[in-house]
């Protein structure tokens, strides 16, 4: 079975027809790639596929209070004002069962005053027989049952933000009661078991004897007891998916306003104190930069000029040494001159006094240089400390103080944006009250539910018990009636029979849940980043419950995994059951990816999608699958899709391609 065509008319935000074609003609090429954002319309195409194959017994179609109400929700708003029609083709290629071509299956309908009057045909260019396509249209439930039941459609068609609950023990162990007795046609054999007993049941009651008056009691009881059962059970579901939306409703709250544990609160006062600790964080290093420029800072500015004054101080230092050298220079020339002519040494006297005007020259020179600046020489060792070492360290500083007011300025700025799109206080309180009474209902109904449990546990222990008794009534009748020499010999065989169905069917469940076990655990450590965390599985045959373990052996408890292990298990399970089923089945994953990190996200890609199905579509954001992923996965994609928005038109539309 493989779609090759859906058209979509006047459904969710689709106004009026729109077609896709999504066959796939190259085994090799199974994944039909769709892309789009958030509210663009992929969740309606999963949903119309559904409601296309099985109408009113649609999924979804039951977790609203009536069909009419699931329409009302499913059609587009403005056809629904204007009583438009609106359905959905589907067009599938069948190969051999029913038959072998294309069928177009059709549902549409009309808006009336009573609600909506639905019409559903099966057409066929393949097909000339309109007496085949009437039957098939006339049996059209009946073969889906054959081919993929509604009750299993889940695995084949799924959310995968939701399917993380299949990896809840009680959750899992209703999939697998339910997926083995449908794949496997055990459900045929419980029937013939109903069949028996209610053969057996007719000939009892016949006779006229005590026995069968009593037989006719327990019946009644029996009868009391199924309608008891069959009334809590659908109680036990509708309570169950009650406390399933409202988990998803906390869940949802809790995502969007990141209120896990209460902690909103403490979430928009941390981003106001951290916005106030930046605040002060700026006007401290405003004050520090303030300080810098009243101190030596604005000095950086004549950095060149301050070269040139310590250059003339430099020279007025010289000049004011070159004076106090000259002045010691001349006081020892005096003192010479004196001794020599004290020893009569007149003529020398004179020749060197001339030499020692030569020698004191330059220094006279530079003693006569009037001061450009100052010669003091603390003015020389403060300016020359200045631009060799202090203003180095002054500019660093304030470059680190102008770096870190950028960035408090720009953390500041964040914290205010971030502040703006949390809600303000009071709306937080609200939702926090909002989030407690759904807490508050998610325990009231739990309770409501295990009284029920408890209730219905007590129900089938009485049935079982009274069913027991009469299996005995029943043999007694029917050998009495043997013993009388009655032609019924083969009643008794029929009443033998029972057992040995039983018996059938345990050996069968037993097989293929060891098929399964298997199945799940290659197709889990496959998929599984932590490739040690996990070595095998095992499934109770009585209770369906699933058991995890690792490499030495001990038992795993799944409600630890992490959401991206638990959603990993759940996809090794749908895979697992996917692959016990005789022919090819379509696989339509929306949100594919929810939940799942990296590297589990290159798993699914690249291991499970390519190999889940011979058709695989996935309906994806660009935050999931992206479009490098795209460019990956082309040499094992049929078709890139995308769907968009059109808000000029009011309406969303398909075109080639992705993100």
């Amino acid at each position: 079975m493989i779609f090759e065509k859906i058209t979509l008319n006047n459904l969710g935000p689709f106004r009026e027809e729109h077609s896709i074609n999504v066959g796939v003609e190259d085994k090799k090429k199974p994944l039909v790639l769709i892309g789009g954002l958030n509210g663009a319309g992929k969740t309606t195409l999963l949903t119309a596929v559904q409601l296309a194959l099985y109408g009113r017994l649609c999924e979804e179609a039951n977790s609203f209070q009536s069909y009419n109400a699931f329409l009302s929700e499913i059609v587009n708003d403005t056809a629904r004002d204007n009583s438009e029609d609106f359905g959905v083709d589907l067009n599938i290629h069948f190969d051999g069962f029913p038959v072998s071509g294309v069928l177009k299956i059709s549902r549409a309908w009309a808006i009336t005053e009573k609600g909506f009057k639905e019409q559903f045909k099966v057409t066929s260019e393949d097909i000339d027989d309109k007496e085949v396509l009437k039957d098939i249209e006339d049996n059209w439930i009946e073969i889906m049952q054959r081919i993929l039941s509604p009750e299993l459609s889940d695995l084949f068609f799924f959310d995968g933000e939701k399917i993380i609950k299949l990896a809840d023990e009680k959750t899992s162990a209703d999939l697998f009661r339910e997926s083995i007795s449908t794949l496997l046609g055990l459900d045929l054999v419980s029937q013939l078991n109903i069949d028996i007993k209610s053969i057996t049941s007719d000939i009892g009651i016949s006779q006229d004897t005590e026995l069968s008056k009593e037989l006719i009691e327990k019946e009644k009881i029996s009868s009391e007891l199924t309608a008891d059962i069959s009334k809590l059970t659908k109680e036990k579901e509708k309570l169950e998916s009650k406390i399933e939306k409202n988990k998803s409703e906390i869940f949802r709250i809790q995502e969007e306003y990141k209120l896990q544990s209460g902690k909103g609160f403490d979430i928009h006062q941390l981003k106001k104190d951290e916005a106030g600790l930046a605040s002060s964080q700026i006007d401290i290093t405003k004050n520090s930069l303030l300080e810098e420029m009243a101190g030596d800072l604005p000095l950086a500015i004549v950095e060149n000029r301050l070269k040139d004054i310590l250059n003339n101080v430099e020279i007025d230092n010289i000049r004011k040494s070159s004076q106090n050298s000259l002045e010691v220079f001349q006081e020892r020339d005096e003192k010479i001159i004196k001794w020599l002519k004290d020893q009569s040494f007149d003529k020398a006297v004179t020749k060197l006094t001339k030499e020692m005007k030569k020698w004191n020259k330059d220094l006279e020179n530079l003693s006569k240089r009037e001061i450009i600046i100052s010669d003091k020489e603390e003015d020389l060792l403060k300016l020359s400390e200045y631009l060799n070492n202090r203003m180095s360290l002054t500019l660093d500083k304030s470059r680190k103080l102008k770096d870190d007011l950028r960035t408090y300025e720009n953390k500041l700025e964040k914290l205010k944006s971030d502040i703006k799109k949390l809600p303000d206080e009071k709306e937080i309180r609200n939702i926090q009250i909002k989030l407690t009474e759904h807490e508050a209902k998610d325990i009231s109904l739990t309770k409501e539910l295990m009284a029920l449990e408890k209730e219905l546990s007590t129900k089938h222990h009485n049935f079982d018990k009274n069913t027991a008794s009469i299996d005995i009534t029943k043999k007694s009748i029917l050998e009495s009636k043997v013993a009388e020499g009655d032609d019924e010999r083969i009643l008794k065989h029929l009443l033998n029979s029972q057992p040995i169905l039983e018996k059938f069917k345990r050996a069968l469940t037993e097989k293929n849940v060891n098929k399964l076990e298997k199945e799940i655990s290659a197709s889990f450590k496959s998929l599984l980043r932590k490739k040690t965390l996990f070595e095998n599985c095992k499934i109770n045959s009585d209770n369906m419950t699933l058991s995890l373990f690792n490499s030495e052996g001990k038992q795993l408890n799944s409600s630890r995994l992490s959401a991206g292990e638990r959603q990993i298990l759940a996809v090794s399970i749908l895979w697992a059951i996917s692959k016990s089923v005789e022919h090819s089945l379509p696989i339509i994953i929306d949100t594919p990816l929810a939940r799942l990190d990296s590297e589990h996200r290159g798993s699914l890609i690249f291991d499970y999608f390519p190999k889940a199905s011979d058709q695989v579509i996935l309906l994806s954001t660009d935050e999931e699958i992206t479009s490098e992923h795209s460019k990956e996965l082309a040499v094992l994609t049929s078709h890139q899709f995308m769907v968009e928005a059109n808000e000029k038109k009011g309406t969303s539309n398909f075109r080639n391609g992705y993100f």
